[in-house]
């Protein structure tokens, strides 16, 4: 960069190649030749704007001087320090250059830096080929883009423009001559000057005139757009703004109302010139705000009312009174919100501070009446309430039911008035447990008829859900902790008497107690074995016998007259055990149900004899079936059971009453 003394100050410089002649060396991309020479272009503007590319431009040619061929082209870059021949800048690779009969036109990217007023050079590499030469020489040149500051022969800090005698008049124009900007020291023969901003075709755009405090914008089509004037006959200023036809106000900013007060005030109006809104700084000492429809003031705000505070009101376009919001209520140092129907009803009351001293809702149905009330501080307690039409209680929520419990409560009450549910947060005092209870009218009164405890009392802390009957006597109860931890069932008779017990933890194990028993889902006694089958798998219905050589389990039988017969897997034929018994975790426990007792559908071999009901049946050497007891010598302590229904020929299912013997 080249500095220079003045009052000028340089803050920009070109750079400029200095070259003459050719390039030789290897162009790619080409047939192989001898070597390729390049013709250097210089255009005097090396360096974009940007102060950071570098403007090349070349005609490429092979050895014979003809274009090189191709419409693209990669060229490689590096800047040098000419002195030590220390590369500066690169390599910069621009691949896919535009070329156009062997000419080519970049914008190569450099760093400024580099250009310190050492001597430097460009090289250049073709389609990856060897660096030609010579290098190109590289000179910067210094250029001014901008001043910042002149001598007063230059320029002058003040201009002035006329004389005692002549106006002083500064005109702008625009390319076609038109004046678009004048500044006149006096117009039209007044005292004050003026200001004018005009559009291309002449036509008045602004105009500021300072006698008359008045700023005017115009429209294109010359008709006023905004007027602010300074000073009016009141003192104050205004402002208006002009529709689209440029004869009617639409806005006015005043700063003093002369219909109201001292204070200033905005009127909105439509392009017809009929007020739509109006926002006033002093009405009574107050600010007030109006929104119209036509003729009625359909929104009301007002600043302060009747000394209580704040207003605000909505009305219909027919002038009913639908919203009314209050800072502060008559009678009262809290606001009132109040929202009513089209036909004046107020449906919706949200009061801050009512006669108890908290916040109070009121929710109305369309003839006014109350069916929703939230109540913040009622004997000093949230309520929540829920009515029907006739204004009735039929749902209540307290944070505090009272003397009896510490704790929230929901309440629900019938078409007559009377408590039917109660749930309760903190019905035991001493173990704050939550309780519900519902109540039955059996004609002579309420009675209680359910009570669900989370901690039914001092002997055990566990839940507990007691039911009673018509007459109000206890009939069942389910408790999760009867004194030792465990739950138990009890049912009583209508007058009160135990007589089912269910306890989970007898002796430690659960234990029944009642007069009869009767089972319906099944019709067989059972035992659960472990079985092994010489077929794979041991299938209801199947005789099975005691497994010799594994103590406690079952064997699928497979000989006739088996004396170690011990009976039949059960659930053949959809008939199920009415009665399953085992040992989890001993030998007396399996997987499989066997029939010990009672009926059961059984596989039977009748091949070599005819089954009828009555007829004994053993054992059979098809396995896992059973078939009739023609050799009755060896029938003793081999016999399953007699049969009840029978099978002609082959085998099936014979349902057997399990008898062994």
């Amino acid at each position: 960069m080249i500095a220079m003394n003045g009052s000028k100050k340089i803050v920009g410089f070109l750079l400029i190649a200095g070259f003459v002649g050719t390039m030789q060396g290897d162009a790619k991309g080409q047939a192989p030749t001898a070597n390729s020479e390049m013709a250097i272009i210089s255009n005097g503007n090396l360096l974009a704007a940007d102060s950071q590319r570098l403007s090349f431009q070349a005609s490429l040619t092979d050895s014979f001087g003809a274009p090189l061929p191709g419409t693209l082209v990669d060229l490689t870059f590096t800047v040098w320090d000419v002195a030590n021949n220390v590369m500066l800048d690169g390599p910069i690779v621009m691949n896919n250059v535009d070329m156009l009969d062997g000419i080519v036109d970049v914008q190569i990217p450099v760093l400024v830096g580099v250009f310190d007023g050492r001597a430097i050079a460009l090289g250049l590499s073709v389609n990856g080929g060897a660096e030609m030469t010579p290098r190109i020489s590289l000179t910067t040149v210094p250029y001014a883009l901008r001043v910042d500051r002149v001598s007063s022969d230059e320029l002058d800090d003040k201009i002035e423009l006329g004389n005692t005698s002549q106006d002083g008049v500064l005109s702008l124009l625009s390319s076609n001559g038109t004046t678009t900007v004048e500044i006149k020291g006096e117009a039209n023969s007044l005292t004050g000057g003026m200001v004018s901003v005009s559009t291309a075709a002449g036509a008045p755009s602004i105009k500021l005139q300072g006698e008359t405090h008045n700023i005017t914008v115009t429209g294109r089509d010359g008709q006023a757009a905004v007027l602010l004037s300074g000073s009016l006959t009141s003192g104050a200023g205004r402002v208006s703004v002009y529709g689209a036809n440029g004869l009617t106000r639409t806005g006015l900013f005043e700063g003093k109302s002369l219909a109201t007060g001292t204070g200033a005030r905005l009127t909105l109006s439509t392009n017809s010139g009929s007020m739509r809104a109006q926002l006033e700084g002093d009405r009574g000492d107050v600010g007030f705000l109006t929104l119209r429809d036509g003729i009625t003031r359909t929104v009301e705000v007002d600043g302060g009312t009747n000394n209580l505070g704040s207003l605000l009101r909505l009305k219909t376009p027919t002038n009913v009174e639908t919203v009314l919001l209050q800072s502060s209520e008559v009678g009262s140092d809290g606001g009132q919100l109040i929202l009513s129907q089209f036909n004046g009803t107020d449906t919706v009351i949200l009061d801050a501070e009512e006669s108890g001293g908290g916040g109070v809702m009121e929710l109305r149905n369309s003839n006014g009446i109350r069916t929703i009330e939230i109540d913040a501080d009622e004997s000093n307690d949230g309520v929540l309430r829920v009515s029907d039409t006739s204004g009735s209680t039929r749902l209540e929520m307290l944070s505090d039911l009272g003397s009896t419990s510490r704790g929230a409560a929901f309440q629900l009450y019938n078409g007559s008035n009377e408590r039917t549910i109660l749930i309760d947060a903190d019905e035991d005092t001493v173990f704050d447990s939550p309780a519900i209870r519902m109540y039955s009218n059996n004609g002579t009164g309420l009675t209680t008829a359910v009570v669900i405890d989370a901690d039914s009392g001092s002997s055990s802390h566990g839940a507990a859900i007691t039911l009673y009957n018509d007459a109000g006597t206890r009939t069942v109860v389910i408790d999760a902790d009867e004194t030792d931890n465990a739950s138990a069932i009890r049912l009583y008779d209508s007058a009160g008497v135990q007589t089912i017990v269910l306890d989970s933890a007898y002796s430690g194990n659960g234990r029944v107690i009642t007069g009869v028993l009767q089972l319906t889902g099944g019709s067989d006694i059972s035992e659960q074995f472990d079985i092994a089958s010489p077929l794979g798998q041991a299938e209801p219905g199947m005789v099975v016998s005691i497994d010799v050589n594994k103590p406690g389990k079952l064997i699928v039988s497979g000989s006739a007259y088996d004396h170690t017969v011990a009976g039949v897997i059960s659930g053949a034929g959809g008939v199920n055990p009415g009665f399953l018994m085992g040992q989890t975790g001993s030998i007396a426990n399996g997987a499989i149900p066997v029939a010990l007792t009672g009926r059961v559908w059984t596989k039977c071999d009748a091949t070599t004899a005819r089954i009828t009901p009555g007829t004994l049946l053993t054992t059979s050497a098809r396995v896992g079936h059973a078939m009739a007891a023609t050799e009755l010598n060896r029938a003793r302590g081999a016999i399953i059971g007699k049969a009840m229904t029978g099978l002609d020929s082959g085998t099936g299912l014979v349902l057997v009453l399990i008898q062994p013997q």
